[in-house]
């Protein structure tokens, strides 16, 4: 993406039981019981054990993928900056239903099953312009997770002329087609993901709560700390600032992106606009934010380095003055000794 910054975007494709875990839970009966709280009772409905179900499998595929990425490609998001979640895009395709319908207003219109998947709502969703059905949301609304995204779309939209390049009729000929479509876009929408984890760690500090927890350190090891933290520091104000000549170069940043529309235009107030658009200048405004907070932090460094420093010329002090008073304690008794040996020498004599 620019000079020092690559993205790398892998799509993996589960086995046929993990591809249709949905099918199974949507498919499965489930009666509402009751949880003992307290002095009362938690009732559990079967829309929501469906849902629970639901983000259950979700939440594992993303740590399979998450645990790959781990294993085989250190980065800033294997380093754990996002407590070990990672960008994560859902895929899915049916048969029947097509979700994020726009202008239905009554929920009743709707298969139920759209609700538990969180897909029956357009607000949040995008419909891509060259390629026919295929709908991008995010944030999921229920979830409010900025780390995660779906794209839905039903199998009748596809045109098999389209798909016959692509291994038709196998399942994995709709991935293989929307595939480079899509690709380019989720590296520009993992660039929001990287700014949380540098804000995360840029107001950790700010906070104080990770300098007052090094102040407790050993002097070497209270160095080794702040040296670390100001190392990433220095990332995040030469990333901050590439970000932001970046979202300026507009055809560099949409070069082979997806153009995603808007499924309910009531969320924006002008016309034509484009989801990496939004996404351009959302990374452009924090970038800004993010390069401040860092300007923040360096003068942070500095004040409690010389706090530091100040502490530190105290406590020397303070032992230069018991030493002084050591010394002193030291030498009368030695005073006192040679001037007995001296007088015990001249009676001797």
């Amino acid at each position: 993406l620019t000079s020092s910054l690559t993205c790398i975007v892998m799509t993996f494709i589960f086995d046929d039981d993990d591809a249709q875990s949905f099918k199974k839970i949507l498919r499965c009966n489930h009666k509402t019981y009751l949880e003992p709280r307290g002095r009362g009772y938690r009732i559990h409905g079967p829309y929501d054990q469906k849902s629970k179900a639901i983000l259950k499998v979700r939440k594992n595929m993303m740590k399979l993928t998450a645990d790959w990425f781990q294993t085989h490609l250190p980065g800033y998001f294997s380093s754990g900056m996002l407590g070990g979640e990672f960008p994560t895009c859902e895929f899915v395709t049916m048969k029947v239903a097509r979700p994020f319908m726009p202008g239905v207003k009554n929920d009743e219109q709707l298969p139920k099953y759209l609700q538990f998947l969180e897909m029956d709502r357009p607000f949040y969703a995008w419909e891509a312009k060259d390629m026919a059905g295929v709908k991008l949301a995010w944030p999921v609304l229920r979830r409010g997770d900025e780390y995660y995204s779906i794209i839905a779309a039903n199998e009748n939209d596809f045109s098999a002329e389209d798909l016959k390049h692509y291994g038709y009729p196998e399942a994995s000929s709709y991935l293989d087609y929307i595939d480079p479509r899509i690709s380019e876009l989720l590296s520009r929408w993992a660039l929001g993901a990287m700014l949380t984890g540098f804000e995360r760690h840029i107001n950790l500090i700010r906070d104080s709560a990770d300098l007052r927890a090094a102040s407790k350190l050993k002097p070497l090891a209270l160095l080794a700390r702040l040296a670390e933290l100001v190392s990433l520091c220095v990332d995040i104000a030469a990333i901050a600032a590439e970000m932001i000549q970046y979202t300026k170069q507009k055809n560099n940043f949409s070069h082979e992106v997806a153009d995603f529309t808007p499924l309910d235009r009531r969320a924006f107030n002008k016309a034509g606009v484009l989801f990496h658009e939004i996404i351009r200048e959302g990374i452009e405004a924090r970038a800004k934010l993010l390069q401040n907070a860092e300007q923040a932090v360096r003068s942070l460094f500095t004040q409690y380095g010389s706090v530091l420093s100040a502490r530190a010329n105290i406590k020397l002090q303070r032992s230069m003055s018991r030493l002084t008073w050591l010394v002193i304690a030291l030498t009368i008794p030695g005073l006192a000794l040679s001037a007995l040996m001296a007088h015990i020498a001249i009676g001797g004599n």
